[in-house]
């Protein structure tokens, strides 16, 4: 059975027989679950939020400032370490900080392509497919780290669910040391939502600037959320388009997320590579988690806090 079909079946599986559910991740606390609910929603306040499938607060907006919360919230800082399976000794260092006002959603990060859910076209074109070094492909040019900072702003917001929402990221490569960024939309329901991304970078001094594009959709089925991402980039490189299907579960103060995706190496040809995470709410404030193939062969543990 392959990767995309096990997953599916898996969260299929214990999904079966529990009740759908309207609306965000707090309606659905406050009427099955009232502890959680104080303790995810302060008894209304929201501190802490799920990132839908993904399990970073810059997964969800990296490749769309749409995706940006844009209800009011409470700052989240996020702090992930991660280490090479082959190389314990060696770690890499990521932040992010996101933030919810009244119909606008800031965030900013530090995260590169690297993740799983980027695009890390210099990787695909020279190295395999899972890292055994953090030290760069090439000699970056920039002395400050990689640099994401996105907006987003709500435009529709109606009582039926239906809801749009607008972004513009401004993204600095240290590879290169220059400046990129573009658009993103995100359209969605109380279960079902669909984004669109568009940024230009240079992530080379060996090649022009890059076109990068993202689609996605994602469906909520009771306390499941199923996404599929596409991922296309205007470089003529032999590189396919990346394919991604995620699947997360929220039962109580876990989050489990499982993952896969298909894409091509040039030295390895078309691979499925999974990812995993298991996320952990310690109190309204504060979670941790541990996720496997964040950086495709590193494991990283990550801390979240609500200030």
């Amino acid at each position: 059975m392959s990767h995309f079909r096990l997953i599916f079946a898996a969260f299929m599986f214990f999904g079966a027989g529990l009740p759908a559910h309207a609306g965000d991740i707090c309606d659905y606390y406050r009427r099955t679950s009232p502890e959680v609910f104080k303790l995810i929603c302060s008894g209304g306040n929201r501190h802490a939020s799920v990132a839908g499938t993904h399990s970073s607060f810059s997964d969800s907006f990296n490749l769309n400032a749409g995706g940006l919360p844009t209800e009011p919230s409470s700052y989240g800082l996020e702090v992930i370490g991660s280490y090479l399976r082959q190389n314990f000794g060696a770690w890499n260092p990521e932040f992010a900080l996101v933030k919810g006002y009244h119909k606008i959603g800031t965030g900013i990060s530090t995260s590169g392509n690297n993740t799983f859910y980027g695009n890390d076209v210099l990787q695909r074109l020279h190295g395999p497919a899972s890292l055994s070094t953090f030290t760069p492909i090439e000699a970056p040019k920039g002395y400050v780290s990689n640099l994401n900072v996105g907006a987003a702003l709500n435009l529709i917001e109606s009582r039926r669910g239906l809801s749009m929402s607008v972004g513009l990221s401004g993204r600095y490569n240290k590879t290169t040391n220059t400046f990129g960024g573009g658009p993103g939309i995100l359209l969605g329901t109380t279960d079902l939502s669909v984004g669109f991304g568009l940024t230009r970078e240079k992530v080379s001094n060996h090649l022009n600037s890059i076109y990068f594009g993202s689609f996605l959709v994602s469906a909520k089925l009771s306390f499941l959320e199923f996404e599929y991402q596409l991922l296309k980039d205007s470089a003529d490189l032999g590189l396919d388009p990346i394919h991604i299907l995620s699947a997360s579960a929220v039962m109580g103060r876990i989050n489990l997320t499982a993952a896969v995706r298909r894409l091509n190496y040039l030295q390895e040809g078309t691979v499925v590579q999974p990812h995993f995470a298991l996320q952990i709410l310690l109190s309204k404030v504060i979670s941790v988690a541990f996720l496997w193939n964040h950086i495709p062969g590193a494991n990283s543990l990550a801390v979240q806090y609500f200030l």
